[in-house]
């Protein structure tokens, strides 16, 4: 009798370690810091080929213990992610921060390089799909320097409309100070009467460029490099 409990109990600690197993396998390592550590759950992708459109889970742990879970939205063809909820991960209440938030979440363009297009590569990765914009490394152009830091332009993915005159660039800028970090919007320049549209901002409002801003010198930039090429 004895052998037959010793032996019951090795198969359900056996199961217990492969449930482990394959639970830790569901979550892709992103990034760990000293404020978060993030996951993506790389098992459960849901993904729907009329709208080219994927769902996935994102985990956060923080050194409190505390779980959050976020699921996001990415579409593949307008290159954008949306977030759909936010979630207690032990408990699996939404959290109050996402509920309670006066504005509500919108699709953004997710950005070379960045941490969207990260995440987005490892689930077009495991969904059989290529990269979103490329494989090789982006081609970063240096075009100003200021005591803010440093901003790049990307021609690699330059995108101009002879028609209506306008050229559809991306922007890095690097900024040093005061506080370090990096910001990348995509920017449309219209050539016609000099202003820009941020396409990073939903809804945002077309706005004129003005003299000696940095905008300036990255519209003066772009429109060399896009007439030159014409």
């Amino acid at each position: 009798m004895s052998k037959k409990i010793c032996f019951f109990f090795v198969l359900i600690l056996f199961g217990f370690i492969l449930q482990i197993s394959a639970n830790d396998s569901q979550w892709y390592l992103l990034g760990s810091g000293s404020t978060v550590t993030e996951y993506v759950n790389v098992q459960q992708i849901s993904y729907n080929p009329e709208t080219d459109t994927a769902l996935f889970w994102i985990k956060d742990i923080f050194p409190d213990g505390d779980e959050h879970l976020r699921q996001y939205e990415v579409n593949f063809t307008e290159k954008t992610m949306l977030l759909l909820t936010m979630k207690d991960a032990k408990t699996g209440e939404i959290l109050p921060s996402f509920k309670n938030s006066p504005v509500p979440p919108a699709k953004h363009l997710i950005s070379p390089e960045g941490w969207g297009d990260k995440v987005t590569n490892i689930i077009a990765a495991h969904l059989g799909k290529p990269p979103l914009y490329t494989k090789s490394s982006y081609n970063w152009v240096k075009i100003n320097t200021s005591k803010y830091g440093d901003t790049y332009i990307l021609p690699d993915f330059f995108n101009s409309n002879k028609e209506a005159n306008t050229c559809d660039v991306w922007v890095k800028q690097v900024i040093t100070w005061p506080l370090q970090g990096t910001r990348t919007h995509k920017y449309r320049f219209f050539f016609t009467d000099k202003s820009l549209l941020d396409l990073s901002a939903i809804g945002a409002s077309r706005t004129p460029i003005t003299a000696n801003s940095e905008y300036e010198i990255i519209y003066s930039t772009v429109k060399n490099l896009v007439f030159k090429t014409k």
